[in-house]
């Protein structure tokens, strides 16, 4: 039996283009993750700049 650590399943699964649904599961989790980063970076600034705009501070 194999045994993989997360980290190698996880490279597998963003580097296997032979495996197309691999290949696909590696993509959506490439979108999925800097997607998420960028609304919550969004969602940050966003927070800083009402701040800014309510109390001057931030």
């Amino acid at each position: 039996m194999i045994r993989m650590s997360r980290l190698d399943m996880e490279f597998h699964l963003f580097w296997d283009r032979n495996d197309p649904v691999h290949a696909e599961l590696g993509a959506l989790q490439l979108i999925f993750g800097t997607s998420t980063t960028f609304i919550f970076i969004s969602f940050i600034s966003f927070q800083c700049r009402s701040s800014i705009f309510l109390k001057n501070t931030c």
